[in-house]
């Protein structure tokens, strides 16, 4: 369980930069936290090989829950992990919202072609899976960019500007 706890905390603040589109040369700290002391632990033992793993300057490691105030955070069932926001907030919302345009977009396309009952009548098995995969994809894709957009917007009407 230790190393599979490793590996999560690796994964999930890599994932947050991926979401957060953070250039890999750009190192921001990190926080870990769990009401489980035997992760708490883990991340503490580890705290070394995480920092270079996740490409974080720093990490602190806490106890509880963390909250998504000017973080992006990942709640995992064992722990949570957090980013704080890198980039300035409004060019970020921008960016994000030109992002979920051209997922809605996107969805919109598929949602059309797999209503189409024609379609479906003529088109291979192996196509329409392909499509509702997608259609699964993208709807994973906007749930993210929702969250991070919402989390975002709550930040700069709070009047919270800097990471």
């Amino acid at each position: 369980m230790e190393m599979q706890d490793l590996q999560d905390a690796v994964v999930a603040l890599r994932n947050i930069r991926a979401e957060m589109k953070i250039d890999p040369k750009q190192k921001l700290p990190g926080e870990l936290s769990s009401e489980d002391s035997g992760v708490l632990k883990v991340f503490t033992k580890y705290r070394n090989n995480i920092i270079r793993l996740a490409n974080v300057s720093e990490l602190s490691v806490s106890d509880g829950r963390l909250q998504a105030e000017g973080h992006v955070v990942r709640h995992e069932p064992r722990f949570d992990a957090g980013i704080p926001f890198a980039a300035d907030p409004v060019a970020e919302i921008k960016r994000l919202r030109k992002q979920k345009e051209k997922i809605e977009r996107e969805m919109e396309k598929v949602r059309t072609r797999l209503a189409d009952k024609e379609f479906r009548q003529k088109a291979p098995l192996d196509v329409i899976q392909g499509l509702e995969f997608r259609q699964a994809e993208y709807n994973t894709q906007y749930q993210k960019v929702s969250t991070l957009l919402s989390q975002l917007e709550s930040r700069l009407a709070s009047g919270e500007t800097q990471p």
